[in-house]
């Protein structure tokens, strides 16, 4: 049996069983802690064999109780102890045992001392007794070579594309040293890889990782340990396990942008200008982010603090941002990009303004000015020489920063200053004196200019005038006193080029400008008197304030720079020029003297003086003070173009001292010395020139210089190649010690800095400006070269750069221009009627803003949309331009999009001469396009609909219809469907709100009786490539057309209904979009709106949409026509219209039912009285006149049956019964029952009827005047009811006149009492204002007077709107007085003028008068609105409640004809226009005859119509026949020669049955003239019968008479006659003078005044026609032997014809205008015989002939001349329509002179004064330079005399004479030639004005069409031009030449032909000139006409009295006797 296991236990159990702790010695661990040892441990290398060691153990009890212990010795004898005794601990005591340790051997010793326990431990029971103590190890160790590495390393999570390290230790806890050399797998690595531990000794090792992508790294690691040592190794080889987890940085920051707007430039850095954005990490690691500028080509403004940070996972850290506001007018836009080293870069946008402050220089404005002073100008008025005068000018800061400003001045001059420079503290201001001291009596203007630090410089006007008073000897010297306004005309000229006029030529153009009129440009040119008189010459731009293409700075503000910089030695510039603008006379000393000279150099047209003004003077101790400087001669005068030396001198008085003056000289025109020799309006300000003079007298060493510039650098904004920027800078002296500066240029001179020069006080500073003019697109650089006390130093450094505006685009998809960034988009499939996006941006690569426009080709804009079109990018920045794609059809859409950039304007005018005088830029040019190609496929849509339009009949309101609709599943998976609606209504009723035309989407709902759409399934699923059918039900609830937009909305889902998660490309393609508005968008209209005919004819419904259309009303009637049986007088159709209230009746009865009225119909006993109330007005009827009988046209126009009844008021419903009692009738309920029952006035039928859709009926309603009672006023109301639907009073009202009784009848409103005028055009001219009638008809037999009395409306100026021509005058019985109204509206509102007229007549009482009282409504119209014109509404729609102008759709039963239109529309027309309509008559009763022979109708117009009268209208024919079958075609002419009016009348056409005549048999052929020719009863010969060619008419007469000739004298015919006017129509003819029925005068007696004609038309067609007196009775003509009255209605306007190019834009192109013609007299110089004075061939022509042939050439021309005048004659006389038709007499139309006749003309001088302008010299002109001007103003040789006056003029070009003397020596066909050509001219100008504004007009309003009809117009001259190319290619090639030398050959050939043919024309054009010429010859018309005399006299003759026949051949009739005289 073995030894006893020993079982050890730890020191942790030991003491929890035994309480007793057993420790050794105190270690350190490989950490350097202090460990306990349990037991004794001697390690190795710490004993050796032999030795004796010793060490303690410490035994302590760590319970609450005694222990009582005994140990035990050790087993072997290595380890030795003390004997052992009971050792006794208590609670907490310790007890130390000393172990010896003798080895013998160097090997291990292992033992332990046993402890043993007298009591028990705790824990112990009584079957443990044994165990009753504990081993405590004992060792002895030998020395080893091991390390301790820990067991894993975890780097845990780690940013990829960075470097995250791990630290750890490797510990030697041997006893040896230990080498060690790691092995890693990558992408792991530990550093340091390899190194030798000392004992105890540790390294630490750092693991390293660098991921790339985000993953996890796992990787074990080995540490070799101990290669090469002998030693133990327990553990040679270590191992380690590393991991690690890669993680994407993620990061943001807190803004995209952030903008500091504008800051003050040179403003410190505040808290304000700090702003801090915050960069988050959202990331589970650590971010490193860096902080990097994308734009580097220029200096920094952004300050960003830190630029390097780490953000910790989860967390966020600030970053400061500040603005360093340095450049005014400066813009920055600049990136900032946040690096991450993972590739997480978010981009911030930092924006700034550098803004100038505002400072405003002015002064106190003078009281007097009342407000139209001018503020920066200051005038010191006129004051003695010697005097002074002083004014304040303040300076005003209104920016919150303290600004230095500086005068560009020094202290000599006339014009000083209280302070130079200074500060402008902020928000305040600060005040100047100026002080006005002048010493010569001349006029003094300067121009100051003051600097201010950080902004553009300012100025001030200073003018003055001196005079010397006289006093004794002395005379007077006044000059004329100098206003601003002086000054800004003499800019103003300066500008035009005119500067150097002198003022006699000014005077000259000023005094012809007022004779013939100033244009608005040539009245800027001179100044004006009042306080207004500047306004007049400030020249402004078309736009407010505008910029400049660099956009740093308003233009005026540049200017005021720009004029600083101009100096007067710039010979392009100034009138009056220096040779050099700075002297220097560097060192002189004191005694002595330097001398230089310059040039003053007088470009103008006049003589100038120069005054100079002389320099400050110098204080010297004992001296007398004078000026270090001075000029001789100090006065002088300079010729026009002369040049003269001045001598500028230099002696300093005081030794070293710098010496700086400006001389300054004064310059002004010698002859404007007086203001007794100077015209105000020209005269010209002085010219002030200034020459910087400077030198020191420093003998020895100067001044050490101190400048100091602020800022060290000056950067510009971006400058636009071409444009000049500025900026200020300051020079401060910090020394005691002045300085005197100068600047030294920049070579390139691309930097200037003014003023060049200057003197700086101790301490004090001096302020500049500096331009930067770029000439090419590049960067700037120049340092400022100063020379300072005579040193050079380095100034500041200026940097800019000339930008020109550039575009890229960022975001296409495929790149393929780089630079540009141009490529392609593509987009992905959308369905058809669904939009999709995309989107590109326009980058501001310059620092320049710029104007972009994106435009896509017509043909792709109902696909494609954009948005923004066009915006502003200033320098850097950047917009997104979004594109819309909605296809409507299936297919791939390819398309361009062109981005066109322009700068933000175009370079301003060449010419600028002043700050006022800014004149409008250039058009800005394109300068760049970047096209973006788009590709976009379109696939078929989803959902589909079957119909996609679903309509329904009409139906009653409240009922229901019901239809099935298809929906179409067209994808491949099952879709989820849910419909919405919109509802439109397009018509509702009266009372009922309108619904909008869109709305919300609302779900369809499926039940529901108040909806008025359902759908039994609005929401379901669809398998895919599958169909449903749903009903739809249609529910009106209203009268109304109804239409519903169903929208479906879609949603993919699977087989159980769930919605499936799509990409975003298929989800695309199953939604409507943004709210379904991109299709709008795109296609320019709601894809709820398409109509039927919209998606029958263009295109089918969208997809995802369907209409739903259907309609609902209530049965309706309206009234189509009304009539009246007869020729009633007064009752033409829109007259009775108006009296029966008809279009207020149409328009209720087509109104549907509110609800109110649906309520009040289904009312048992309802208040009838509530109803509406419609007077029907009858025309008055004398006492016993026929009835009469109106018909009444009612139709249904709806689609439902209608029935109507008419009630009369007596009758009832319900019978009552006999025993009850009505009660007692009233007053009013008895003379209704007495007008129905005993009176019978009324009579109405049918009473009741039923129409279906579409039908109609007559209603007759008849008033019969057979009683006197009640005062003969009879008034009857009825009831009018529709069948389910409106019901209406119809207050029917008759008059019966007594038998003598007048009542006068005017066209107002029944029920508004307002009587309209027809809208005039606001604008119209008061002289064309138009003349309106209103014709009020006298229905009685008796005469009345009436007068008009009317309230006046007037305008602002006193003019007359309203006025009435006739307001008192005559009405005859029966007949109508025109009242003559003119109105002129200012504005396009309406006007009211009360009218009242009186009217009396004679009774047997005596005078009785009555007064008629109505309310004259009138109203102005925009012309330019087409929506307000009268003219441009179009045709009156279907169903309207207008009248029915055109067609006649009642016809009386009697009435035999019927016209095709009853009214005839001209419209508006131009005076002196010819517009033609045709009107037809036919017969339809002439069909219906039961007899053999159809009767033949015969019609007559109305010729004595006022308007046919005086030729305003011309119906042709006047009468004639209408046969069986066929129709009569009368042309209707307007001959607009007459003055402005509206035509508003009635033109008669009386239409009777034709009286049969037999006729004789013929044996020749039927002639057609004969068969016209009215019968022979009524013709009788008359002996004494007169030539028709000699008879003079009173129209000819009053044509002659009107019209004036040149020279004042009167046309007249050739030959005199007795002027006798021809009767009336249908009269009987004139007796002679010598007659016995005759009266005194010898004239008929006159008939009595009536207006219309209606007697005397019936009575040309003899006794058959109905009696006259029935007629003028007002009775009718129904009873006659079938007869009719018809009435055309004519309207139009005739407008003047400026009025109608300027204020209608009327075209004239396509009116016929005739030309006005002059009568040409006869030639007073023509002998006896006329032949011997014309010239039947030129004078070339003659000399080619002999005498004889001459003479026989003659002869030829005679007879043919005789015999082509008389046939002419007479076959003109012949075809004369009236001649062929009643052969009874000529008539002659009456020739209303044209407008530009009869308005004052001016003279031919007159309107050629410009023309002869350059031509006259002192009243005189040459011959040939008259006829250069005839030249100018197109006149043209058309005629014999004008060619030989040309001829003659140009033989004698050298002679000369009087202007007046040769117009007025002008013959008259000279005189009219020339006057033509002058029109011609006008007439001209005026088409070439209206083209102008056409096109302008076309460009405002359709920009687009213009746009696309200009790039047509350029393809095609590029089309052109390489047609040529290739012709002149063609010609010369071998072929080429060939065909062309062939086609030479036949063009000689065809020129030949063309000879002989010209030769022949020749000869026509001699006859034809001789025949022209021979016309207006006296001698020639007396034979002619004495020929004609003879023969056309006896040939009338016997053709009115059928003597022959026309059809037969002519007999031979001879020449009377003389005629070959």
């Amino acid at each position: 049996m073995g030894p006893k296991e020993v079982v050890l236990m730890d020191q942790e159990e030991r003491v929890a069983r035994f309480g007793v702790l057993c420790t050794g010695p105190t270690r350190r661990d490989a950490n350097g802690v202090v460990i306990e040892q349990d037991g004794i441990l001697f390690a190795g290398g710490e004993w050796v064999p032999g030795g004796e060691y010793a060490q303690k153990l410490t035994v302590k009890n760590v319970t609450t109780k005694m222990k009582k212990l005994k140990y035990k010795l050790p087993q072997t004898r290595y380890f030795s102890l003390a004997f052992p005794e009971t050792i006794e601990l208590s609670p907490g005591m310790s007890q130390e045992i000393d172990v010896i340790f003798r080895p013998i051997k160097e090997e291990i010793y292992e033992d332990t001392i046993y402890f043993k326990l007298e009591e028990l431990p705790v824990g112990t029971v009584i079957s443990d007794a044994p165990i009753r103590g504990f081993h405590v190890p004992v060792r002895a160790l030998l020395p080893t070579l091991q390390a301790r590495i820990p067991e894993d390393v975890d780097m845990g999570l780690c940013p990829t594309a960075e470097t995250s390290e791990r630290t750890f230790y490797i510990e030697n806890n041997g006893e040896v040293p230990c080498p060690y050399r790691w092995s890693v797998p990558e992408p792991f690595t530990l550093e340091p890889s390899y190194g030798l531990l000392d004992v105890g000794e540790a390294h630490e090792i750092t693991c390293s990782l660098h991921p790339q992508q985000a993953s996890v790294f796992v990787a074990r690691a080995s540490c070799e340990v101990g290669k090469g040592v002998n030693a133990i190794k327990p553990q040679p080889i270590l191992e380690m396990k590393l991991s690690a987890v890669g993680k994407y940085v993620h990061i943001e920051v807190s803004d995209t942008r952030v903008d500091f707007g504008d800051v003050l430039a040179g403003s410190p850095i505040t808290e304000e200008l700090t702003r801090e954005i915050v960069v988050s990490n959202r990331s589970v690691v650590h971010a490193r982010v860096e902080v990097i500028r994308v734009e580097r080509d220029r200096e920094p403004v952004f300050a960003v603090h830190p630029t390097s940070l780490i953000v910790p996972p989860q967390s966020e850290l600030p970053v400061m941002i500040q603005f360093h506001s340095r450049s005014a007018g400066t813009y920055t836009a600049e990136h900032l990009e946040f690096v991450t080293p993972g590739g997480n870069r978010p981009r911030l946008l930092l924006t700034g303004s550098s803004v100038a402050p505002v400072v405003k220089i002015y002064k106190q404005e003078d009281p007097f000015a009342k407000g139209f002073g001018v503020s920066t100008s200051v005038n010191f008025g006129s004051i003695k020489v010697g005097a002074r005068c002083d004014r304040a000018v303040f300076l005003q800061n209104n920016s919150d920063a303290d600004l230095h400003f500086q005068f560009i001045s020094d202290e000599g001059g006339c014009f000083k200053l209280s302070k130079y420079r200074g500060i402008i503290p902020a928000q305040l201001e600060v005040s100047v004196k100026f002080t006005f001291s002048p010493d010569r009596p001349i006029n003094y203007y300067k121009r100051l200019f003051v600097i201010v630090e950080h902004r553009l410089p300012l100025f001030v006007d200073l003018l003055g005038t001196a005079y010397i008073s006289a006093a004794g000897e002395v005379k007077e010297q006044r000059p004329a006193p100098l206003r601003h306004a002086h000054v800004q005309a003499a800019r103003n000229r300066q500008a035009a080029g005119l500067g150097r006029a002198s003022p006699d030529e000014l005077e000259k153009m000023h005094a012809d400008l007022q004779e013939q009129g100033a244009t608005a440009d040539e009245r800027l040119l001179f100044a004006r008197i009042g306080a207004k008189g500047h306004d007049d010459v400030l020249l402004t731009t078309n736009t407010q304030d505008p910029v400049t293409r660099s956009g740093e700075a308003t233009r005026s503000s540049v200017q005021v720079a720009h004029d600083l910089f101009e100096e007067y030695t710039d010979s392009d510039l100034k009138e009056v020029q220096v040779s050099q603008s700075h002297v220097d006379f560097g060192l002189k000393t004191v005694g002595s003297s330097g001398r230089r000279t310059i040039t003053v150099t007088n470009t103008t047209r006049a003589k100038i003086s120069v005054a100079w003004t002389p320099p400050p003077l110098i204080e010297v101790e004992n001296e007398k003070p004078a000026a270090d400087f001075s000029v001789s001669p100090d006065y002088a005068d300079i010729a026009a173009g002369a040049s003269l030396d001045f001598t500028v001198r230099f002696h300093p008085r005081k030794p070293n001292v710098y010496s700086l003056v400006d001389l300054e000289a004064t310059v002004f025109y010698k002859s404007q010395r007086s203001f007794r020799l100077v015209n105000d309006a020209v005269l010209a300000p002085p010219w002030r020139l200034e020459v910087a003079a400077s030198g020191h007298s420093f003998g020895g060493e100067q001044f050490a210089p101190a400048l100091q510039s602020e800022p060290r650098e000056r950067h510009w904004p971006g400058i636009h190649v071409g444009d000049a920027g500025y900026q200020s800078l300051k020079l401060k002296n910090s020394s005691n010690l002045p300085c005197l500066f100068s600047i030294e240029q920049d070579p390139v001179k691309a930097f200037s800095v003014r003023p060049a020069q200057g003197l700086i006080p101790p301490g004090g500073f001096q302020l500049l400006v500096a331009r930067f003019e770029p000439k090419e697109e590049r960067v700037y650089r120049h340092r400022v070269r100063l020379v300072v006390n005579g040193e050079a130093c380095d100034g500041p450094f200026l940097w800019g750069a000339g930008q020109i505006p550039r575009a890229m685009m960022v975001g296409c998809d495929e790149v393929t221009n780089p630079e540009t960034g141009a490529g392609s988009v593509t987009f992905q499939p959308t369905c058809v009627g669904l939009a999709s996006r995309r989107s590109f941006t326009v980058h501001n690569a310059s620092r320049v803003p710029l104007v972009f426009d994106a435009v896509l080709p017509n043909r792709a804009t109902q696909t494609f949309s954009l948005k923004p079109k066009t915006g502003v990018l200033r320098g850097n920045e950047s917009q997104d331009v979004t594109v819309t794609f909605a296809p409507g059809a299936r297919g791939l859409k390819k398309t361009k999009c062109v981005v066109a950039v322009r700068p933000l304007a175009g370079p301003p005018p060449s010419q600028r001469r002043d700050a006022r005088q800014l004149g409008n830029a250039e058009p800005a040019k394109i300068l760049q396009k970047v096209v973006c190609r788009l590709t976009a496929p379109a696939s078929s849509g989803v959902i589909s609909f079957d119909p996609p339009v679903l309509e329904y009949p009409t139906l009653l309101v409240n009922t229901t219809s019901s239809k099935a609709l298809i929906i179409i599943n067209s994808s491949d998976c099952a879709i989820k469907y849910s419909l919405d609606y919109v509802s439109r209504k397009r018509a509702f009723a009266v009372g009922e709100e309108p619904e909008q035309t869109i709305r919300q989407l609302r779900k369809v709902p499926s039940e529901g009786k108040a909806e008025r759409i359902l759908i039994d399934e609005p929401e379901g699923l669809i398998a895919a490539r599958q169909r449903k059918r749903v009903k739809v039900t249609f529910h009106p609830d209203a009268a109304g057309d109804f239409e519903f937009a169903c929208a479906c909305k879609v949603h993919a889902v699977d087989e159980d209904g769930n919605e499936i998660a799509l990409d975003p490309e298929q989800a695309s393609l199953l939604t409507l979009g943004e709210e379904a508005r991109d299709v709008e968008l795109v296609r320019g209209r709601d894809p709820f709106s398409a109509t039927v005919a919209e998606l029958s004819k263009k295109s089918p419904a969208l997809p995802l949409t369907c209409v739903v259309k259907g309609s609902a009303s209530f049965p309706t009637i309206i009234v189509r026509d009304i009539r009246v049986e007869g020729a009633k007088l007064g009752c033409s159709t829109s007259a009775m219209w108006a009296h029966f209230s008809l279009s207020a009746l149409n328009k209720t009865l087509l109104t549907p039912l509110t609800s109110k009225e649906v309520k009040f119909n289904q009312e048992s006993s309802p208040d009838l009285q509530l109803l509406p109330r419609y007077p029907c007005k009858f025309v008055p009827e004398p006492l016993g006149n026929p009835p009469q009988v109106v018909l009444i046209q009612i139709e249904n126009p709806g689609l439902l049956p209608a029935s109507f009844s008419v009630h009369l008021p007596n009758e009832r419903d319900i019978e009552l019964e006999p025993w009850a009692d009505e009660g007692e009738p009233s007053p009013e309920v008895v003379m209704v029952n007495k007008i129905i029952d005993e009176l019978k006035c009324f009579d109405i039928s049918p009473r009741q009827a039923s129409l279906e859709p579409g039908g109609s009926c007559t209603l007759r309603i008849a008033y019969v005047p057979s009683s006197r009672e009640f005062d003969g006023k009879h008034t009857l109301p009825i009831l009018l009811k529709i069948g389910q639907g409106k019901q209406m009073w119809l207050d029917l009202e008759g008059r019966t006149l007594a038998p003598r009784e007048p009542y006068l009848v005017v066209p107002k409103d029944p029920m508004t009492h307002k009587l309209p005028l027809h809208p005039v055009a606001v604008g119209t001219r008061p002289e064309h204002a138009p003349l309106q009638i209103l014709e009020c008809v006298n229905c009685g037999n008796s005469p009345l007077e009436y007068q008009v009395e009317y309230s006046s409306l007037r305008g602002d100026e006193g003019i007359d709107l309203l006025r009435v021509e006739n307001s008192t005058g005559h009405v005859p019985p029966f007949g109508s007085a025109d009242l003559r109204v003119r109105f002129l509206p200012l504005q396009a509102s309406s006007y009211e003028a009360p009218l009242t007229i009186k009217y009396k007549y004679s009774t047997k009482g005596g005078m009785r008068e009555v007064q008629l009282d109505t309310i004259l409504t009138c109203s102005g119209y925009d012309p330019r609105d087409e929506k307000q014109d009268p003219h441009k509404g179009g045709k009156v729609p279907e169903g309207s409640t207008s009248i029915n102008y055109d067609y006649q759709i009642v016809e009386a039963p009697s009435q035999p004809a019927v016209l095709s239109r009853e009214c005839v529309d001209f419209g508006r027309n131009t005076q002196r226009a010819h517009v033609y309509r045709m009107v037809t008559i036919r017969a339809p009763k002439a069909l219906e005859a039961t007899t053999d022979k159809p009767p033949i109708y015969e019609y007559q117009w109305e010729a004595a119509h006022d308007l046919v009268e005086k030729g305003i209208l011309d119906v042709y024919p006047l009468s004639g026949k209408i046969f069986p079958g066929g129709v009569a075609v009368c042309r209707v002419a307007l001959k607009a020669d007459c003055e402005p009016q509206i035509l508003d009348t009635q033109l008669m056409v009386l239409v009777k049955e034709a009286v049969r005549i037999e006729k004789r048999p013929r044996s020749r052929p039927s002639s057609p003239i004969l068969e016209e020719r009215p019968s022979t009863a009524t013709l009788t010969k008359d002996p004494s019968h007169q030539s028709i060619i000699l008879k003079c008419t009173t129209a000819r007469e009053r044509s002659l008479t009107q019209s004036t000739l040149p020279g004042n004298r009167l046309p007249m015919m050739p030959t005199s006659g007795t002027a006798v006017a021809p009767p009336p129509l249908g009269a009987p003819p004139p007796e002679p003078p010598n007659s016995a029925s005759s009266n005194a005068s010898g004239r008929p007696p006159s008939a009595p005044p009536r207006s219309a004609s209606t007697a005397a038309m019936m009575s040309t067609f003899g006794d058959k026609a109905p009696e006259q007196a029935s007629i003028l009775g007002g009775g009718s003509v129904v009873g006659c032997a079938a007869s009719c009255f018809l009435r055309l209605r004519i309207r139009g306007e005739v407008v003047g014809e400026q009025q109608h190019m300027d204020l209608h834009n009327g075209e004239i192109d396509n009116l016929y205008i005739p030309r006005p013609l002059a009568y040409i007299p006869a030639a007073s110089t023509v002998e006896d015989d006329p032949f011997e004075s014309s010239d039947s061939s030129s004078d070339e022509e003659e000399e080619e002939l002999t005498a004889e042939e001459l003479a026989d050439e003659r002869e030829k021309v005679k007879r043919e001349v005789l015999r082509r005048t008389m046939g002419d004659i007479v076959r003109s006389t012949l075809d004369l329509p009236e001649v062929r038709s009643v052969f009874r007499m000529l008539p002659e139309k009456p020739n209303v002179p044209y407008y530009v006749e009869i308005r004052p003309h001016d003279t031919i001088l007159e309107r050629m004064s410009e023309d002869l302008q350059p031509y006259v010299r002192d009243g005189s002109i040459s011959l040939g330079d008259a006829r250069q001007a005839f030249l100018d103003i197109g006149l043209k040789a058309t005629i014999v005399e004008s060619k030989d006056f040309m001829k003659m003029l140009k033989e004698n070009a050298t002679d000369m004479t009087k202007v007046e003397d040769f117009f007025n020596g002008l013959s008259d066909q000279v005189s009219h030639a020339v006057v033509r050509a002058l029109d011609d001219r006008d007439y001209a100008e005026k088409v070439r004005v209206r083209d102008e504004r056409r096109e302008a007009r076309m460009k405002r309003v359709a920009p687009a069409e213009w746009k696309a009809a200009s790039m047509l117009a350029n393809a095609y001259r590029g089309k052109r031009a390489r047609e040529w190319a290739s012709y002149r290619k063609w010609s010369l090639s071998h072929e080429g030449a060939l065909m062309i030398k062939y086609a030479i050959i036949l063009q000689q050939k065809y020129r030949c032909y063309q000879a002989r043919k010209l030769l022949k024309r020749k000869a026509a054009e001699r006859l034809h000139r001789t025949a022209h010429r021979l016309l207006g010859d006296a001698s020639f018309q007396k034979m002619v006409f004495g020929a004609v005399e003879g023969t056309l006299l006896n040939l009338v003759q016997e053709a009115l009295h059928h003597e022959f026949d026309l059809t037969a051949p002519p007999i031979q009739r001879c020449m009377p006797e003389g005629s070959e005289e």
